[in-house]
């Protein structure tokens, strides 16, 4: 009974903490197409969700949120991120964000920039769900394992498990690896690389277009690695360059930084100090604690929840 009581109590203080502290929110995408990872936003959703957030938070700048957390009563606040920087974020997300009077930070994937292809993850939905015909039987050798699928003709579940497991096994690899998985499958698919004007991320002018203003532009590497994979060297390779990139595709001091998938290992957290960031982002879902690390901010996806569902979830 007295641990049932205890147990009570620490609840009720968690809530009260929660709906007391800063949140940093997660978004990728926020568009009208197919939910190939769960990362995709409906715009009516996402508006009512910024709404529902307004209603009991006030939201601010990364770098406001980051400042405030520092003080001992830091307040509702609430910030406003994206990952990846894909194109619907700066032609949809930002003009329901400037009707709200709303902040927000995207982070680039620099290597994408102006660049005629896709996300790996999107080719992968390309290729399996977009073609009309596959061949009926997929070989090929991944981490110098040989990997089988049999793809009957015309099999939906067998294309989405084929995509899914190479999903899994391709977000481990280097950059260079994941390539010539990627180029073996289109030569076995006969399929073009895609360049879809509804999968890419942001243009140069894009990004330039966005200096000074309320969407402000961080970093998330060159090319999306899990960076404990990489070597301490390529880490500090791929944080580096990402935050020059920014810095000159927006023309001012670029601030924040977030790890791909929300991985990183101690060489991440110090690559990103070194770097010069004010702050780096991970997934890991939380709040904002008084005094938290800069280098390992917790953020919170608001996923598919109404907006009746993100309010009790926030207030």
């Amino acid at each position: 009974m007295i641990r049932t009581e205890i147990a009570k109590g620490v609840g009720v203080l968690e809530r009260r903490l929660f709906a007391q502290a800063p949140v940093i929110l997660i978004y990728h995408r926020v568009a009208e197409v197919r939910d190939d990872w769960g990362t995709v936003t409906p715009s009516r959703l996402f508006a009512e969700q910024i709404e529902a957030v307004r209603s009991v938070r006030q939201v601010v700048s990364l770098s406001d949120l980051l400042a405030a957390s520092r003080e001992s009563r830091p307040g509702r606040l609430a910030a406003i991120t994206f990952d990846d920087g894909y194109q619907d974020v700066f032609a949809v997300a930002r003009p329901i964000l400037e009707r709200l009077d709303c902040p927000s930070t995207v982070f680039v994937v620099t290597g994408l920039v102006d660049q005629p292809r896709e996300f790996w993850w999107d080719e992968l939905g390309f290729i399996f769900l977009d073609a009309p015909s596959l061949p009926e039987a997929l070989e090929l050798e991944i981490r110098g394992r040989a990997r089988r699928w049999e793809l009957p003709s015309g099999s939906r579940p067998a294309r989405e498990r084929a995509r899914h497991e190479l999903r899994r096994l391709l977000r481990n690899l280097a950059p260079e690896a994941i390539e010539t998985v990627l180029a073996a499958l289109r030569d076995w698919a006969g399929a073009p690389r895609p360049c879809r004007a509804t999968h890419r991320v942001m243009s140069s002018a894009e990004l330039a277009e966005l200096r000074g203003g309320p969407m402000r532009v961080g970093a998330h590497t060159v090319s999306h690695p899990v960076l404990p994979s990489l070597s301490k060297a390529a880490q500090a390779l791929q944080i580096a360059q990402s935050r020059r990139a920014c810095e000159a595709f927006v023309g001012e001091p670029v601030e924040h930084f977030a790890y791909p998938f929300g991985d990183y290992d101690g060489r991440s957290v110090a690559a990103a100090r070194d770097a010069g960031y004010a702050s780096a982002c991970t997934t890991a879902p939380s709040i904002v604690r008084r005094g938290a690390d800069p280098f390992r901010l917790p953020r919170i996806s608001p996923g598919q929840a109404d907006a009746e569902t993100l309010l009790r979830r926030l207030s």
